[in-house]
């Protein structure tokens, strides 16, 4: 939650952080594993697991084999 305030804070709101934000500025205020995760999303490079049966689809953005795998993927809440 700490970071999730910082960026907010430093950059601007969630959506223009998500979507719009040159990665440059990000760079400058977190660091590069939070910037390589939004790089994954805008791209549509991420990990999706789909559901079934009653059972959640599951999207991650890294993988343990990826070079930024080995750190455990942080949750918002």
């Amino acid at each position: 939650m700490n970071e999730y305030m910082n960026l907010i804070s430093k950059i601007g709101n969630e959506m223009y952080i998500l979507l719009e934000a040159p990665l440059k500025d990000i760079e400058k205020v977190t660091d590069l594993f939070i910037v390589e995760g939004i790089k994954r999303v805008r791209e549509g490079n991420v990990y999706v697991k789909p559901g079934y049966d009653g059972e959640y689809g599951v999207i991650s953005i890294f993988k343990d084999n990826d070079k930024y795998g080995k750190q455990p993927q942080m949750q918002l809440f």
